[in-house]
């Protein structure tokens, strides 16, 4: 990834823990440093100028960049990553795997490796993506910024998972000062492995595409797809979940049945993830909470509910039994929402 400076930004893997005598996993599953900054996100400037920019990532298959320079990247579920995640690349941040830390001053000087500590530093996900329900290898993220010409999607992130050959999309919410927001389904049954995506000029999004490796559902070996909006047709789904001091507002892509928008057509459940070294985390404290409706838009476009909030946890929203306007059923009608910051105090 290239920013408006022309740096050049670059994700290095960790390396296999079982293939190199000389590699420190760091109390973690499967992968590991071989201290060449493996874990670190670089930055390359335009003079050649190698710069260790940001440290913790496991196995980032992605990286991602907006037009305001903003850097965002994808790991994959595994030691230390409880499931795969969104993060927000910041200088100096620490993702959460501890043994890419070897590589910094005071570790190379003798200081040995605190994974209590390590809990305390690591950035937070913008956004958590279930593992088997959404995202099982997640691509590079990539910002819809075509004004539109993707249909009504403007400004979320989409990220390709290659185990599912599907899409995904998000819409992030800066809560103190912080990146948040809920992720759902986009599309699915592509043909082979989604690893890679980008926009062309004409707001047509093209899909890289592999099996090799991890199969994937789609069955192809490799694949090169596109997706386009006909410039008409609108789904009715959930577009996106903006947190409120109390709940939650839900925004939908076309008018609600009104009178379908219940406290019992909304199931919601909230859990976390395990930050342990072992492979992956099952969902942790799951437990169903009880909603109460704030109020619902005239029009059919938005409802607001209440519910108890807690922060790191993830909220699964699912309005399976909301209508349109229309009379017709969902085709997304399920949200992660990351809940890192509330608003109120």
């Amino acid at each position: 990834m290239v920013d408006s400076k022309g740096n050049f930004y670059v994700n290095i893997n960790l390396a296999d823990g079982n293939g190199y005598p000389a590699s420190e996993n760091g109390g973690g599953a499967a992968m590991a440093t071989t201290l060449g900054f493996d874990g670190w996100v670089a930055k390359i400037t335009p003079d050649g100028e190698f710069i260790p920019y940001a440290n913790g990532l496991r196995s980032p298959a992605g990286i991602g960049i907006r037009s305001n320079d903003e850097l965002f990247y994808t790991d994959n579920q595994g030691g230390w990553v409880g499931s795969s995640t969104l993060h927000q690349i910041v200088e100096g941040g620490f993702y959460g795997y501890p043994c890419s830390l070897l590589d910094k001053p005071e570790y190379r000087a003798g200081k040995k490796l605190d994974f209590e500590e390590a809990g305390r530093l690591r950035k937070q996900p913008v956004l958590w993506l279930p593992h088997g329900e959404l995202v099982n290898s997640p691509g590079n993220p990539l910002f819809d910024e075509t004004e539109g010409r993707f249909g009504p999607f403007d400004g979320q992130v989409f990220i390709g998972c290659q185990t599912r050959s599907s899409i995904v999309r998000g819409n992030l919410q800066k809560v103190r000062g912080e990146y948040q927001g809920a992720v759902f389904n986009f599309i699915d049954h592509l043909q082979s492995g989604c690893i890679r995506t980008a926009f062309d000029p004409l707001g047509r999004m093209w899909i890289g595409q592999t099996g090799r490796g991890w199969a994937s559902k789609g069955g192809k070996m490799h694949g090169l797809q596109r997706i386009e909006w006909d410039g008409k047709t609108i789904p009715f789904e959930i577009h996106s979940i903006l947190l409120t001091p109390t709940g939650f507002k839900v925004n939908f892509t076309k008018p609600a049945d009104r009178s379908s928008l219940s406290a019992a057509a909304i199931k919601v459940e909230s859990w976390h993830y395990h930050y342990h070294g072992k492979y992956g985390s099952p969902k942790v404290d799951l437990k169903p909470l009880q909603v109460k409706i704030e109020s619902i838009a005239e029009d059919g476009m938005s409802m607001r509910f209440s519910v108890h909030l807690e922060k790191g946890k993830v909220y699964s929203i699912n309005l399976d039994g909301v209508q349109s306007a229309g009379g017709g059923t969902m085709s997304v009608s399920r949200g992660y929402y990351t809940l890192n910051n509330v608003l109120s105090d």
